[in-house]
C-alpha cells in the first residue's frame, strides 16, 4: 500500500459549557471553530458535539460548545457558530454534528419515532432550499455536511438500538433532495469487539453499522484493551485489522476506517505521544479501508510543537503522507 493521498482528521471541539470533566477539552482558550479552520490546513472534518437528547418524541437538542439547542427548536448563543460554520465551509472544511455522546439521554421506541428524528435532523440542518417550509432552524440558514453517531450507552431498553439503523436510512434518503451538496454519515464505535458474545461488533452501534450505510467509521481506539497504544507496546491488542472483516457483509462494508485517538492527555490514559504516531500508522497502513486519524478533543494538541512548526496535527499529517514525523 502506498502513501495516503488523502488525509482526513475528525476533531471534536464542542462540549457543554458546564462540562466540568473536560470530556471534549474545549474552553474559550481553544478559540472559535473558525480559528481551527483557518489555522489547521491539515484538518478536513470538524465535528461539533453533542446533541445529547433525541427520540421518544423529543426534538434533538443539546449543546454545541457554547451554542445551546433547545427541545423546542430554538437556540441560544449560536450566532458565532453560525458564522464560523460558513467560514469553515468556504475554506473547504466539512462540519458535522455529533449525537448523543457518552452522556446522551436518548431512545428510539419505534420505526416511526426513529424516522421522526431523521426528519428533524434533515429539516433543521440540511440546505434551506431542500427542506420543508417553516422547519425549525436552530442554526438559521446554515447547512452542515454530515451527522456523526457516537453511542456509548443506551439508557432505554435494548430493543431501542434496533431502530437506529432505520433512523439513519431515513436520514440518508433525504440527501437526494439536495444533489448540489454531498452529505455523509459517520460513526464512532468502540474498538472493543464482543467475540465472547458472538456478535463481533460494538454492542451499542453494531446493529446500525450492519443495517445502515456509514461513510466513515472513526473507531474509538482508546479507553479499551484494544487502544492505539497497544500498536507499539508489544501486546498485539491493537485490532484495527479485524474491522474490515467485521463490516464486510453489512451496509457499511465500504466505510472508510479511522484510528480514533484522544487529543488530551487528561481524557484517556491511551494518549499517543508524538514520538509513537508513526508506530500507530505503521500498524494501520496495511488495513483495508484505512483512511486517516480521528482526534477526539483539542486538549493538548495546541501545545505540541516538535520541530519545523509542526504541532500534533502537523505531525499526524506528516506521518500519513511521508511515513515519518516532521
Amino acid at each position: 500500500m502506498g502513501r495516503l493521498n488523502q488525509t482526513i482528521f475528525k476533531i471534536n471541539i464542542g462540549c457543554s459549557p458546564d462540562d466540568s470533566d473536560g470530556n471534549e477539552g474545549y474552553t474559550e482558550a481553544d478559540g472559535n471553530l473558525a480559528d481551527w479552520c483557518k489555522d489547521k490546513e491539515h484538518i478536513d472534518i470538524l465535528v461539533l458535539a453533542f446533541l445529547t437528547n433525541f427520540g421518544h418524541g423529543q426534538y434533538p437538542n443539546g449543546n454545541l460548545g457554547y451554542c445551546q439547542i433547545n427541545s423546542d427548536g430554538a437556540s441560544n448563543g449560536c450566532e458565532q457558530l453560525e458564522q464560523d460554520i460558513g467560514t469553515c465551509q468556504q475554506l473547504g472544511k466539512k462540519v458535522s454534528i455529533s449525537m448523543p455522546g457518552s452522556e446522551g439521554d436518548f431512545g428510539l421506541n419505534s420505526k416511526g419515532d426513529a424516522e421522526g428524528v431523521a426528519y428533524s435532523l434533515w429539516n433543521s440542518y440540511g440546505a434551506p432550499n431542500a427542506v420543508q417550509d417553516k422547519s425549525k432552524r436552530p442554526l438559521g440558514n446554515v447547512r452542515i455536511d454530515g451527522w456523526d453517531i457516537d453511542i456509548e450507552s443506551n439508557p432505554y431498553d435494548e430493543d431501542g438500538k434496533g431502530y437506529l439503523g432505520a433512523m439513519l436510512n431515513k436520514l440518508r434518503s433525504y440527501f437526494e433532495a439536495d444533489t448540489a451538496h454531498k452529505y455523509y454519515i459517520g460513526g464512532a464505535p468502540q474498538c472493543y469487539l464482543n467475540h465472547d458474545q458472538g456478535k463481533n461488533m460494538d454492542l451499542n452501534m453494531g446493529d446500525s453499522i450492519n443495517q445502515a450505510k456509514y461513510d466513515y467509521l472513526w473507531i474509538q481506539i482508546y479507553n479499551n484493551e484494544c487502544a492505539a497504544t497497544h500498536a507499539y507496546d508489544g501486546s498485539n491488542q491493537f485490532n484495527l485489522n479485524e474491522w474490515p472483516g467485521v463490516i464486510a457483509n453489512g451496509a457499511s462494508k465500504n466505510a472508510k476506517l479511522y484510528v480514533g485517538i484522544p487529543g488530551n492527555k487528561a481524557e484517556a490514559p491511551e494518549y499517543v505521544p508524538t514520538a509513537h504516531l508513526a508506530d500507530v500508522y505503521n500498524a494501520a497502513k496495511g488495513v483495508k479501508g484505512f483512511a486517516g486519524f480521528m482526534v477526539y478533543g483539542v486538549g493538548d494538541t495546541k501545545s505540541v510543537v516538535v520541530k519545523n512548526g509542526c504541532d500534533y496535527f502537523g505531525q499526524i499529517h506528516s506521518v500519513l503522507t511521508t511515513g515519518h514525523l516532521c
